[in-house]
């Protein structure tokens, strides 16, 4: 069972769809998300003094190419520094897998104790999330002890919505059932027609 909830991205003025998954059924309703360029140390130390449901913390479209690594680092520097009031309204969108910065992002990210969610671009099948599972499986420490990860997917290909529901259905497997739970789907719906065979 799915709930739909319609948000706004006024950053990039295009609306999306929310559909809470059974996981996050349970979850505080999120009315804003604000969204951080993660190459800017000005913007992340504002970022605390904004009254956000979620921030999340941009790798992906608001960082050029030449600025991906740095600004990696400076969120990895800049989350390990702060003491976090609540950090289940951290989250971290990382480059989709089809660049060559996917792999350190998210095994970068998923060792930070302060991040309780990832952002996923263009998930276009339920076995990139069982990927992901995996890797964060192998890169989170101390899992046992920490709390899942909640994955975010978003849905921005005809492909995607085409795989829409078992993508809203996929379960981590036994061996990273500890590390993470999906806990939404962000439906952008503006996207460009894609061939599916």
């Amino acid at each position: 069972m799915f709930s739909i909830r319609a948000l706004r991205n006024v950053s990039k003025a295009t609306s999306a769809r929310y559909l809470s998954t059974g996981a996050a059924a349970s979850a505080s309703l999120r009315r804003s998300y604000l969204y951080v360029p993660s190459s800017s140390s000005r913007m992340l130390e504002k970022s605390f003094t904004v009254n956000s449901d979620m921030i999340i913390y941009d790798l992906e479209d608001s960082v050029s190419p030449k600025d991906k690594i740095t600004a990696r680092n400076r969120l990895q520097s800049f989350l390990n520094d702060k003491t976090l009031l609540s950090p289940s309204r951290i989250a971290v969108r990382i480059n989709d897998r089809t660049t060559s910065f996917f792999g350190e992002d998210l095994a970068a990210i998923v060792r930070l104790p302060a991040v309780r969610s990832i952002v996923l671009p263009k998930v276009h099948s339920a076995e990139y999330l069982t990927h992901v599972a995996s890797v964060i499986s192998e890169n989170r420490p101390t899992l046992s002890q920490s709390p899942p990860i909640r994955l975010v997917a978003s849905i921005e290909s005809a492909e995607a919505v085409m795989n829409a529901s078992t993508i809203a259905a996929w379960k981590p497997s036994i061996e990273s059932a500890q590390g993470s739970v999906l806990g939404a789907l962000l439906v952008n719906t503006y996207f460009t027609t894609s061939r599916v065979s």
